[in-house]
C-alpha cells in the first residue's frame, strides 16, 4: 500500500484534532454563557435594544452557533472529507 503524501497526512491530523477541539471549545462557551446569564439579564436584557446590546448579542451568540454547527458537521454520519491535490484533482 502506498503511503500518503505529507500534505495529506497533515490535513488528516488537522481533521482529527478538530474532532476534539470543537466540542471542547463549545462546551467551555456554553458553560460561560450559563455562569454569566444572571449578569447578562441585569446588564443587557433590561436595557433594551441599543447598538451595544446588538453587538453583544451578535458577538456572543454567533460564536456559539458557529461552533455548534461545526460539531454537527463533524459528527454527521456519512459525512466525508474529500481530499484534493493542489491542482484540484481528487486524491
Amino acid at each position: 500500500m502506498a503511503s500518503l503524501p505529507p500534505p495529506t497526512l497533515a490535513d488528516l491530523n488537522t481533521l482529527a484534532a478538530s474532532r476534539y477541539f470543537l466540542p471542547a471549545v463549545a462546551t467551555m462557551a456554553i458553560y460561560e454563557c450559563l455562569i454569566t446569564l444572571a449578569n447578562e439579564v441585569d446588564y443587557v436584557w433590561k436595557t433594551g435594544w441599543t447598538g451595544a446590546s446588538i453587538v453583544y448579542y451578535f458577538n456572543k451568540y454567533l460564536f456559539l452557533v458557529t461552533y455548534i454547527g461545526g460539531i454537527v458537521g463533524i459528527a454527521v454520519p456519512g459525512a466525508s472529507i474529500e481530499l484534493l491535490n493542489p491542482d484540484g484533482r481528487r486524491a
